[in-house]
């Protein structure tokens, strides 16, 4: 990874889509002020399926699970930092993929950090650069409100989907909980979580879904 903060010149960021999902990797884009697409690994994770909230929820949904993680490893860096987004490491054959990216802005600091959690064990948190100056996290949604998990995000997706055909085994899921200035344009919006569904590993026919963390709606997503 590399930054560069000369005068006149924006953070550039090398290598993040190697572990961080599209969708994480966009917002992050965002809060950086600068253009990225994110890539995606395959990965054999497996978990079972689970709603949001609550202890319980925690141990059946890999995103509950991996949060306080995730949480705990960037506060050694910035103990104020936000959630901005989380996304499953790349598509794999499960309800919910159990390793996960987290994107983090610290109001501190001023500074993007990312936390990868891998099969339930979280990585050192990494600086990522500065934020643009209009970051504003102050109605960033907190995880404990949230009434859809992932694991229940992918269960509704898929049942949406089936509604119409047949819908591909292999999964991601993303989601944003913080409003910032140009994630609209890259259609990344909070409080949503992103289910893409793809037969390979490359996304190729993907059908992605959009599902409403309070509510539980499904629409289909926007590319």
């Amino acid at each position: 990874m590399s930054e560069h903060d000369g005068p006149g010149r924006r953070p550039v960021i090398l290598g993040v889509a190697r572990y961080a999902p599209a969708l994480v990797l966009l917002l992050a884009a965002v809060v950086l002020g600068m253009a990225a697409c994110g890539g995606s690994e395959s990965s054999d994770d497996a978990s079972g399926g689970g709603g949001g909230g609550g202890d319980e929820a925690a141990q059946t949904d890999s995103f509950l699970a991996a949060w306080p993680k995730a949480r705990d490893s960037v506060a050694k860096l910035a103990d104020d930092a936000v959630l901005l987004s989380a996304g499953t490491s790349g598509l794999a054959l499960a309800d919910v993929p159990s390793s996960w990216s987290f994107i983090l802005y610290s109001p501190g600091t001023k500074r993007i950090y990312s936390v990868a959690v891998e099969h339930g064990t979280a990585q050192a948190a990494r600086d990522l650069g500065g934020a643009t100056q209009d970051t504003d996290v102050s109605g960033a949604i907190d995880v404990e409100s949230i009434k859809v998990g992932a694991a229940d995000a992918v269960v509704k997706a898929r049942e949406f989907g089936e509604q119409s055909g047949e819908v591909p085994m292999n999964v991601m899921v993303g989601g944003a909980f913080v409003d910032l200035p140009g994630a609209a344009d890259l259609n990344v919006r909070s409080g949503v979580w992103t289910v893409t569904f793809a037969t390979g590993t490359d996304l190729a026919g993907a059908q992605k879904y959009d599902v409403d963390m309070m509510t539980g709606e499904v629409t289909a997503a926007k590319d």
